[in-house]
């Protein structure tokens, strides 16, 4: 949740008749009328939370990074971003969301670059009226924000958003878009035939020091296994998972604070949307493993673990319990994110996959407000990473 200093800085840059606008009306083909409208400001966004949440469960998204709560964090990471969530309704319930945010100073909108992945416009799948009509929207400069880009990462080649930009992209109405594509390689593996089955697809010798490590952990008295809430208190887990990270890491890690992280892991742990793997050493938890609940895999999100652990290869029995168990699940994915250039993925013999970033030149001027420099709070110098 928000707190009351940013939403009041953000209420007070802007009118509040403002705050949630209905732009646009119109008919479906053979359904009822779909309207649209802007919610920008975060604690509006937070009233449709519960609809948000129920509509994403019948969605294609991540449970957690597409999850109400992933982006009410936003701005405790950046609190000079505003809110711009596209929201669609159909005969009075929500239909779509597409849940943007504003870099105002720098005339961006897109998705912000709050560690999630995997983006989409939540809906049901395959409802291209309406996400061509959400994507029409935030192309229209129709809401309160100005910008002059869009830019829209981590989308999957079989997003919905990306197959309906596509679908604008070769309209015959001449309103062609400028689209710039860049394309990062993430790695999954292929668990339809089950994790023996996989595992047989492995090199002998990958295979021969995964069974080593095993029987070395179990020999040495260490448990790998997934916690629940019970087995760790949802208000530990950030506070533990960053003491195991920065173990691991060091000063390079990407999480400077810790603030982003205790506004949200104990609440995405808390409803399953964030599971954890463990390896421990009795009671005490000296390895993590933290993978996002997806609707057909986990995500590979982050983790960490002792140094003293290293002998016993800690990050290879996390992956090997978390594949077992989503294999268990009749997942048919695990997902191991990002990994071009990383060698450690390379031995789990992955299966690529595109994940682009669209950055769409708004063909229509965004007439919206634009914010006065001195209005806006740009201190931290990361502009160019909000979105």
């Amino acid at each position: 949740m928000v707190s009351d200093s940013t939403t009041n800085d953000q209420s007070s840059s802007r009118p509040a008749a403002l705050a949630t606008d209905r732009i646009k009306d119109g008919p479906e083909p053979g359904g009822a009328p779909v309207s649209y409208e802007f919610h920008t400001e975060f604690s509006e966004v937070a009233a449709i939370g519960a609809e948000w949440d129920e509509l994403l469960s019948r969605s294609r998204c991540n449970r957690a990074f597409a999850c109400s709560k992933w982006f009410m964090a936003a701005p405790v990471m950046f609190p000079e971003l505003r809110a711009l969530v596209i929201v669609a309704r159909r005969a009075g319930r929500i239909a779509g969301i597409l849940p943007l945010v504003a870099d105002v100073r720098g005339r961006k909108a897109g998705f912000a670059n709050d560690f999630s992945d995997h983006r989409d416009v939540i809906c049901q799948d395959d409802d291209f009226a309406v996400v061509t009509g959400l994507v029409d929207v935030a192309l229209s400069g129709a809401g309160p924000w100005s910008y002059d880009t869009l830019i829209l990462r981590s989308l999957l080649p079989d997003s919905n958003l990306l197959r309906a930009i596509q679908m604008l992209e070769s309209r015959a109405d001449g309103q062609g878009l400028s689209v710039t594509r860049t394309s990062y390689v993430y790695g999954y593996v292929d668990l339809r035939q089950g994790y023996g089955e996989y595992l047989k697809t492995l090199s002998r010798n990958f295979r021969h020091n995964l069974n080593r490590v095993r029987n070395k952990a179990e020999r040495h008295g260490l448990v790998v296994r997934e916690l629940a809430p019970v087995d760790l208190e949802p208000a530990q887990l950030p506070e533990t998972f960053l003491s195991l990270h920065l173990r691991r890491i060091g000063p390079e890690t990407v999480f400077k604070s810790s603030s982003w992280l205790n506004t949200l892991l104990p609440s995405l742990f808390a409803e399953r949307r964030l599971r954890v793997f463990a390896v421990l050493d009795k009671e005490r938890i000296v390895a993590l493993h933290l993978a996002m609940a997806g609707p057909k895999s986990l995500f590979g999100w982050n983790g960490g673990f002792l140094k003293d652990q290293e002998p016993f290869a800690p990050g290879r029995l996390l992956y090997d319990a978390v594949m077992r168990q989503s294999a268990a699940e009749g997942l048919p994915e695990y997902d191991f994110g990002y990994w071009e250039g990383i060698e450690y993925k390379d031995d789990w013999k992955l299966a690529p996959r595109d994940n682009l970033e669209l950055e769409i030149g708004v063909p229509r001027a965004s007439s919206g407000l634009s914010i006065e420099p001195g209005n806006c709070n740009t201190d931290s110098g990361e502009d160019d990473d909000m979105i």
